[in-house]
């Protein structure tokens, strides 16, 4: 992921500037380890709940029966709340990444940070489920706005640009055509 996003940026400019990204996998491996180790010790956390609930009898006989859905709940909590705490984790894990990878980018003079943590990027996975949820569905058109806004809220740039030295950019473009296809909205297709 590290080396994907300083490829990236690192291919980008903006005018005359050209995107510096230096991200470096340091301070990420806890959190990146944390996200293979989840998985593991939910399995085995499975077969114990399992070996108990065999053990007690919360499993049943095959019958229905009131220990029977108590096991049936025991599972399905257990199930939520791996989905839950994973995400957590993963979540934890991206919002370390994308601090780290921001901080280590520069646009010519300027330098960026992004402060947003896990606590931030959770209230705005909240926010968005909550605006889903309360407007059917309809609350679906406003989350790029809401993203594009965490981003805003989040990000600093520091140093200075000179304005009368920006100019266009010289990147070179190809010559025929010269927008025919887009003018046939040939990108529809």
């Amino acid at each position: 992921m590290v080396e994907l996003w300083n490829q990236r940026w690192n291919a980008m400019s903006f005018g005359q500037y050209r995107f510096e990204s230096g991200g470096r996998v340091d301070g990420l491996m806890k959190r990146y380890l944390l996200c293979y180790l989840a998985p593991f010790v939910a399995f085995i956390g499975m077969f114990i709940a399992i070996g108990i609930m065999a053990a007690t009898g919360a499993m049943g006989t095959g019958k229905p029966s009131p220990d029977h859905v108590v096991g049936v709940l025991i599972v399905f909590g257990f199930v939520l709340g791996f989905y839950l705490v994973f995400g957590l984790i993963v979540m934890a894990y991206y919002a370390k990444f994308f601090r780290q990878m921001v901080d280590a980018m520069a646009l010519g003079p300027l330098t960026f940070r992004f402060d947003a943590s896990t606590k931030d990027w959770v209230k705005l996975l909240l926010g968005d489920v909550g605006l889903v949820l309360v407007t059917l569905g309809i609350g679906l058109i406003f989350l790029d706005y809401r993203h594009w806004k965490f981003f805003i809220d989040h990000l600093e740039g520091f140093g200075e640009i000179d304005m009368d030295a920006i100019s266009q950019s010289t990147t070179a473009e190809l010559k025929q055509g010269e927008g025919l296809l887009d003018a046939f909205d040939m990108g529809a297709l």
